[in-house]
């Protein structure tokens, strides 16, 4: 990908493929404070696609958490079936139980795909509070048995550990947000 920048000095057009963007290749005037940075963003965003799990994550996100919420918007008139630990329960008894749980998950998973196909930075920390918030769920469901909670706190470090690694070690993961720009600074049209 290459952008091309209109020198407003000289008006030549100078294709560039790198950062920086800095002068005119012709009249060698620097460019102007404003048409720097946003002509950089764009070249970095396309240096540094999304990888191609943090895609697969959108969209299984998105799906499995309008699934958990459909459910959970069906379960007090009782449509379908529904079982908590093996254990057939009707709609409104599953929606006392376990619904706070399953709409927790489904609005996390939900924001999460939302927070990655907007190119958020604050999806990240919600990726790793998926793997704190599911197994504590789960462990939540089981009654709070021991055996449980040693397995649901070894689930909980694998999770939280592997999902930690992939987004803030691994290097196209990171260069995919910082190439993203920060959404809290407006860019002001014509340097103002």
């Amino acid at each position: 990908m290459s952008i091309h920048v209109l020198c407003p000095r000289c008006g030549n057009v100078t294709e560039w493929h790198r950062p920086p963007v800095s002068e005119c290749g012709a009249c060698h005037t620097a460019y102007p404070a404003a048409l720097r940075p946003n002509a950089e963003a764009s070249l970095r965003r396309e240096l540094a696609p999304k990888p191609a799990l943090l895609l697969i994550g959108q969209i299984i996100s998105a799906f499995i958490g309008a699934v958990f919420l459909i459910l959970l918007v069906l379960a007090p008139f009782d449509v379908g079936s529904y079982s908590i630990n093996d254990e057939p329960v009707t709609g409104p008894e599953f929606f006392r139980r376990a619904g706070f749980s399953f709409g927790l998950i489904g609005i996390l998973l939900v924001s999460i795909a939302v927070g990655l196909w907007r190119e958020r930075e604050w999806v990240r920390p919600l990726m790793l509070l998926y793997w704190v918030v599911l197994p504590l769920s789960v462990l939540a469901g089981t009654g709070w048995q021991v055996d449980d909670l040693i397995v649901s706190l070894v689930a909980m470090a694998v999770g939280v550990g592997c999902a930690a690694w992939y987004l803030y070690a691994r290097q196209n993961v990171r260069a995919y947000f910082e190439a993203r720009p920060s959404r809290s600074v407006p860019v002001m049209p014509n340097g103002q």
